[in-house]
């Protein structure tokens, strides 16, 4: 089938944003919970795992900031399911730029984390990179973008006009 406004069917787009934003969500939920711990700890606790230790507060904001960005991928499962379910889009607005932009933030950070205290970075570091910070981004941009509700016309529809 000949179209051009880059639409995919619903049982398509359902397993791509599965794949987009669940991956995000599971590493979220594992910082939140882990972020969590640290809060609930006492102060002792913190002073001697995270401000005691060298890189320890840029791990502290690795986890306060995938705690904070990486709510985009819950959201995203959401929108996502909310749009295959009942056809309502991502609007044009501030929560699909968000939902673009936080993913990809969120990595820059993680990034400059390791980065910053040295880490080795395993084989695997690209796979992981792509997984979590590029694709729940080209997930929300491809909600955003190709299914907004100002769509131009098909190819189709216009060449028989």
């Amino acid at each position: 089938m000949l179209i051009g406004n880059l639409k995919v069917s619903r049982w398509i787009l359902t397993p791509e944003l599965l794949f987009c934003f669940l991956p995000l969500s599971m590493l979220w939920l594992g910082f939140t919970f882990q972020m969590l711990k640290v809060l609930l700890g006492n102060m002792e606790f913190i002073h001697q795992y995270f401000f005691g230790v060298p890189g320890g507060t840029a791990i502290l904001v690795m986890l306060l900031s995938s705690a904070c960005l990486g709510i985009s991928g819950p959201v995203g499962l959401f929108v996502s399911f909310r749009f295959i379910l009942f056809n309502r889009t991502l609007h044009r607005g501030t929560l699909g730029k968000i939902m673009i932009t936080s993913p990809l933030v969120l990595g820059i950070i993680n990034m400059s984390v390791w980065k910053f205290i040295g880490a080795i970075l395993p084989n695997d570091y690209w796979a992981a990179l792509l997984l979590f910070y590029i694709l729940p981004a080209l997930g929300a941009a491809h909600l955003y973008y190709f299914y907004s509700s100002k769509q131009p016309e098909t190819i189709a529809n216009q060449s028989c006009q």
